[in-house]
C-alpha cells in the first residue's frame, strides 16, 4: 500500500502537487512544486509573503539538504524586496547543490548585472551542459557578456574549449554586432593557433557580419581562416578554377541544385586534369542562376575573363557571367556566352567598381530568361574551365 501511494504522489507531483501531498505528505518535491506555484504569482499581499515565508522554512528545516528550499527562501525574500537576504539564501542553494536551477538563473542575471564576469561564464557553462533546455533563460547573459570586453575575453576562452552549447550560443550571438565580432575573433585566433576551423560556423559568422554591414571583416574573417591548400587557390576569384568543391562561405562557390539543368563542380572530363564547372541543359526552359561567388573588389577598373567550351549550346536567351553590385543590385558588366560548339574560347568584359556604395560584388552565372517558356529551351553544354578578374587601374 505504501509503494502504491508513493508511486500515485510521483506521478502527481507535478501535475497536482497539492494532491500529491494529500498522498503523501513527505513528498518534498511535491511541496516544492505546490510553493513554486504560489511565488509565481504576480502579485502576492504581504500577509500572504509572510505564509510562504513560513511555510518554506518549515520545508528546510525537514529538509535541510534540499537545496531548492534554499532558492524558495531567496524568492520570498526578494518579493520582499530584500535583495542582500535573497543573494544569501541563493549563494546557500548552490553550497548545498552547485547545479540547483532556480538558483544558478538568479546568480548568472545577477552577476551579469553585477559585472562578475568570471562568475557568470562559469555560471552559463554549468547551466546549458546541466540544463540545456533552459538555453532562452541565458540569452540576455550572453549578450552582455559579448557587448563587454572582459566578459567577451571569457567568453571565448570558454567557446574554444568547444563546449556542447558552443554552436547554439554562436548562432545566438550572432544577431549581435557584438557577438558576430566575437565569433570572428573566436575563428580567427583557432585558424591563427593552428587549429581546424568549423567550416559551417565560418560561413554563418560571414554572412552574419555581412548583415550587420561590417563587409570587411566579413571578407577578413574568410581569409584568416582559409587552409594552406586553399591559400593557393586564392585569387580576386576564389578557387578560379573549380577545383576545390562548393561551400557555403559566401566568398566561395555557392552552388544549389535546381531541375532545369544538371550543373556539376567540380567538372572532371577524361581528357582534362580535373577542375571546371558544368553545366547541362535538359531541353527546357531554363532560369539559371545558382552558381555564384561573392567578390570583395576595391574600387578601380577591372577585366574578367573566363575560358569556356560549348557542345551543341542552344541559348534562346543567352547564358552570361554576370557581375553586379551585392548590396545594391548595380549591374557592372557582362560576359556573353556564343552558342554552338567550341572550345577553350576565351570571353572577357571590362568593368569599373565605384568608389562608393559597392563594397561587396557577385559573379553569377545565369540565363537570361525571366518567364518560363516552352518557346525558350535550352540545349546543350556549357563548361567553364577558369574564369578570372585581373585590375587594370
Amino acid at each position: 500500500m505504501v509503494v502504491v501511494s508513493n508511486a500515485a504522489a510521483n506521478f502527481l507531483q507535478s501535475s497536482h502537487p497539492e494532491l500529491a501531498q494529500v498522498i503523501n505528505p513527505l513528498n518534498s518535491t511535491a511541496r516544492v512544486n505546490q510553493l513554486s506555484a504560489e511565488l509565481s504569482k504576480s502579485t502576492l499581499l504581504p500577509d500572504e509573503l509572510k505564509a510562504l515565508n513560513r511555510e518554506v522554512k518549515t520545508l528546510v528545516h525537514l529538509s535541510p539538504r534540499d537545496a531548492r528550499g534554499y532558492s524558495l527562501l531567496a524568492e520570498t525574500a526578494r518579493r520582499s524586496g530584500k535583495e542582500r537576504e535573497a543573494k544569501l539564501h541563493y549563494l546557500t542553494a548552490l553550497v548545498v547543490a552547485p547545479t540547483e536551477i532556480n538558483a544558478l538563473l538568479n546568480r548568472l542575471r545577477s552577476s551579469a548585472v553585477e559585472g562578475e564576469l568570471a562568475e557568470t561564464v562559469a555560471r552559463l557553462d554549468v547551466i546549458l551542459r546541466r540544463w540545456p533546455r533552459y538555453f532562452d533563460n541565458v540569452k540576455p547573459a550572453l549578450l552582455a557578456l559579448a557587448a563587454k570586453p572582459e566578459g567577451n575575453i571569457l567568453l571565448r576562452r570558454k567557446l574554444a574549449e568547444r563546449p556542447e552549447w558552443r554552436w547554439p550560443a554562436l548562432l545566438y550571438m550572432m544577431k549581435s554586432e557584438d557577438g558576430a565580432q566575437l565569433a570572428k575573433r573566436l575563428l580567427a585566433d583557432e585558424r591563427a593557433s593552428g587549429q581546424e576551423v568549423n567550416v559551417e560556423e565560418v560561413a554563418q559568422t560571414i554572412r552574419h557580419l555581412i548583415d550587420h554591414k561590417t563587409y570587411f571583416e566579413a571578407y577578413r574573417l574568410f581569409l584568416l581562416t582559409l587552409t594552406d591548400a586553399e591559400r593557393e587557390r586564392l585569387s580576386y576569384v576564389f578557387n578560379s578554377d573549380f577545383r576545390l568543391k562548393p561551400d557555403r562561405r559566401l566568398f566561395n562557390w555557392q552552388f544549389k541544385r535546381q531541375v532545369d539543368a544538371d550543373v556539376n563542380m567540380p567538372y572532371r572530363a577524361a581528357d582534362e586534369s580535373g577542375g571546371g564547372l558544368s553545366v547541362r541543359f535538359l531541353g527546357t526552359p531554363a532560369k539559371l542562376g545558382n552558381v555564384y561567388q561573392m567578390l570583395s573588389l576595391p574600387k578601380g577598373l577591372y577585366r574578367f575573363s573566363a575560358s569556356v567550351t560549348g557542345r551543341n549550346l542552344k541559348l534562346p536567351k543567352g547564358l552570361f557571367w554576370e557581375i553586379y553590385c551585392s548590396t545594391s543590385g548595380e549591374k557592372l558588366g557582362t560576359a556573353p556566352f556564343e552558342p554552338g560548339s567550341y572550345r577553350n574560347k576565351p570571353i572577357s568584359e571590362s568593368f569599373s567598381v565605384p568608389e562608393r556604395g559597392c563594397p561587396l560584388q557577385t559573379l553569377r552565372l545565369r540565363t537570361g530568361l525571366q518567364n518560363a517558356s516552352w518557346s525558350a529551351r535550352y540545349h546543350g553544354t556549357a563548361i567553364v574551365h577558369e574564369v578570372s578578374v585581373v585590375k587594370q587601374i
